[in-house]
This record gives structure tokens, sequence and C-alpha cells, in this order.
């Protein structure tokens, strides 16, 4: 049942759909969990309600045009539309971002658009000739609704309508093509295109008589804001909040919902455990010494970002940390780690390699036994370490003395080293020459080419 649900949410779009999705991201520092989950994921959640709107409103839109269109004077002084056969195709909707969108509240343009409206109409002319001279015409046109839609006072119902202040048109009338219907039709427009241009003449006056239907074109986009604020409120957690918006150009409009870092820290805390001392092979005897123990830690103040509306994750807010290392005997204490947030450690230092000289060392404190993150329930465990000092050639090879095969170590310590197969394929073509005893590493020996 749940994967037949998830495939019904995530069929895909078809040409004009406008759809919804909702991602949130439950994130707690106790946790650290940063997945994002989809909760809605509707290719045409929001077409669907401007197409129910449609359905319900359609005989309402269709007589108020007719009423409208049939007004006296609307052509011209004198002229009244009459038997008009109006015909209106179900509208298609389309959102276009006006600013905002990622962390800034989005600000939208629903625009509703009846493309390829029929108007076949006689017109009334002020003469004494009688019905036999009334010419009849027909005109396509479109009708755009465009509505501005803003962001919502509630997170959990992220849209509103926004404002329409008086005397706003939201009515337009495009792409107007006037025909003849009879003979006395064809002469009219013939002789009216001499003089000026009837479809756009008829395009810039039924734009400003529409203009009382204003109302029609709102409920219909406030039917599909209606649907977006409830598949919203229905699934969104509480205590989330609206961290980001998008809108693509192909339909799709989507909101994330989570927790915003960074976050406020609460108190410190502290870890202990068990310090040794111990060496390596192929490293110089000697004891680390507990109070040197290189350790930074940063907290975690909140969820790694979310990028894009894939649920594609940035990086986290990451603040440093104030450490102290404090020895007893051989026990240690860390403090200064956060209490309830996730602290990312970074253990170990190395220094001294400074050249591109294979011959330099560097200096190494490794320290193993502690994780690269402490949650809240890592601090009441106690986390017995190892502490290593030695020192490595630069060069970051060292020859195993065992089986004189070449070996790589430590690579990161000297960007400068050569890879084995490259010294391999030199211009020579010959096996390396016979190590130099004598390095200070023990147990094994400089390379030199």
């Amino acid at each position: 049942m749940i994967a037949l649900m998830t495939a019904l949410l995530s069929a895909p779009a078809h040409a004009g759909d406008v759809g919804l999705r909702v991602m949130v991201q439950p994130w707690t520092p106790v946790t650290d969990d940063d997945h994002v989950e989809r909760l809605v994921d509707d290719p045409a959640l929001i077409s669907g309600a401007i197409h129910g709107a449609w359905v319900e409103h359609q005989a309402q839109l269709h007589d108020a045009l007719v009423t409208l269109l049939g007004q006296g004077d609307l052509v011209m002084d004198g002229v009244t539309m009459q038997d008009i056969d109006l015909r209106v195709p179900e509208p298609t909707l389309t959102l276009t971002s006006r600013g905002g969108g990622g962390a800034a509240p989005l600000d939208l343009a629903w625009v509703v658009t009846f493309d390829g409206i029929h108007l076949a109409t006689t017109l009334t002319t002020p003469s004494d000739l009688g019905a036999w001279a009334d010419p009849r015409a027909m005109v396509d046109f479109d009708l755009t609704f465009t509505v501005p839609v803003g962001p919502g006072a509630d997170v959990a119902r992220p849209l509103s309508v926004s404002t329409i202040p008086p005397g706003t048109e939201l009515v337009a009338v495009s792409d107007v093509h006037v025909d003849s219907d009879n003979v006395v039709a064809d002469i009219a427009l013939a002789v009216a295109r001499v003089f000026v241009d009837p479809d756009r003449l008829l395009e810039r006056k039924a734009t400003r008589a529409l203009q009382d239907v204003n109302d029609l074109g709102l409920t219909m986009v406030r039917q599909g804001v209606t649907a977006v604020n409830d598949g919203v409120a229905g699934v969104v957690p509480s205590g989330l909040v609206r961290i980001s918006s998008w809108v693509r150009p192909t339909g799709l409009l989507t909101f994330a919902f989570g927790v915003v870092g960074p976050l406020p820290d609460g108190p410190s805390a502290s870890i202990t455990g068990t310090f040794r001392s111990a060496t390596t092979d192929g490293g110089v005897l000697a004891a680390a010494r507990c109070e040197q123990m290189p350790i930074r830690a940063a907290r975690k103040a909140g969820p790694r970002a979310i990028l894009n509306d894939e649920g594609l994750l940035g990086e986290a807010p990451m603040q440093p940390l104030n450490l102290t290392v404090s020895c007893t005997g051989s026990t240690y204490r860390i403090s200064g780690l956060s209490a309830l947030f996730p602290n990312e450690l970074t253990t170990g230092a190395y220094a001294g390699c400074t050249t591109a000289d294979p011959s330099s060392l560097a200096s190494v404190y490794r320290v193993t036994g502690l994780p690269s993150r402490l949650l809240a329930a890592d601090l009441a465990r106690t986390w017995d370490v190892t502490g290593e000092t030695y020192t490595r050639p630069c060069g970051a090879f060292t020859l195993e003395l065992a089986t004189l095969k070449m070996m790589r170590v430590d690579p990161v310590i000297n960007p400068w080293a050569t890879p084995v197969d490259q010294i391999r394929r030199g211009p020579a073509q010959q096996a390396p020459t016979s190590p130099v005893l004598g390095s200070p590493v023990f147990g094994g020996g400089v390379l030199r080419r």
C-alpha cells in the first residue's frame, strides 16, 4: 500500500500541469539526521484545483462575459453586440516568480489563461436600414487573469492572495482577430481597416470593460491557493518553519520546512577516559604527552542547508568550540564540548613539511580512540585514547626492507611527492637505487632518486 501511494504521489507531470512538492527536514541535535522527506509530491495538485474551480464556475463566467460583451458602445458609440454565441475553453495555469525564492519569501504571479475564446455576434448599428444591414462578425481572442500571490501569515499555510488595490487591472485581452460572417461585415471591416486597426481597437476596449470579471479570476486563484495551503497544513509537523521555496518554469511549486540554524548553544560538557602513550612501526620512540593531545572541535548548530527543490544538501552551520585538555596521571578530561549539539572532532596534528625536499621530516601526533562526531548520548561514556608521536619523511615514501617493494606512506603529508607509478615510468626505465640506510626513521630508509 505504501509503495502504491508513493507511486501515485510521484506520478509524472503532463504538459500544462502545475504541481506541489512539500519537503521537510525534521532535524534534531539528539539524532543529527539531516535527511529530507517529501511529504507531498503531486505534479498536478495546483492545476487540478484550478480545473475544479473552472468546472464549478464556468457557467457563471460564461454568463458574465456575455453580459459584459453585450453592453452598448463597447466597440464604438452606438454599436451593441447581440445574438452572442460565446465559447470559452478550459483555462491553463502558469506560475511565474516576481521576486524572492530560496530563503526569501516567494512572490508569485498566478496567470490563468483562456486561450482561444470564440465569439460570434451581430453588431447593431445606428441606422434606419433595419436588421439586414447589421454586420455579423466573429472574434477570436485570449483572456488572461494575472493574480499576485504572496507569502501567507502562517507557516503551515504558506500562500495568500495579495491585497488588490482598487482599480488594478487583473484581466487582459490579447491576440484579438476580427473576421466577417456576412457581406455587410465584409464591407464594414474593409472600410474600418482603412482608418483603424479593429483588432487592436477591440482589444483595448474589451480589456477595460472586462475588469468587472476580476472577482471570478480571483475566485479561481483563491481555490488553487487553498488547495496548496491545505496540502501543506495537513502534513507539516508542528515546530517546523518554512525555510525555502522555489518555483520552476515547468510548473512545480516547492516548499521546504525545517529548522533554521545556527541555533543558540546550551550548557557545556566534557568527556573523560584513560590516556595511553604508544609508538608506531617506523617511528622514533617518543612518549606522547597527555596534556599536549591535539583536539579541536566545532559545534553543529543546525541541519545542513537544503539547496534546491530536489533536496540537495549543502553545508551545516558550524561554530568552533574552545576546548581545554587536562590530565591527572593516566586520566584525561576534555572540557568545552556542547552538551546538546553534535560535536565534530578533529584529532592529531603534523608539522615540519614546508618544502618539497624529500629528506625533510614531519613531526606527527596521532590520536586514536575518539570518534569524529560526539552526540549528547555519547558524552556519558568514557573514551580510552592512545596518543602517538613520531617523525616521517616528507617525501611520503619509505622502502619496505623485507620485500624491497615500493609502498606509499601517508601521502597527504607531502603534496609534492611523486606517485610510485611515475617513478617506475621514468626515463631510465630501471629499478631504483639501493636505499640509503641510517635514516632517522627506524626500520626504513629514504628513497633517493
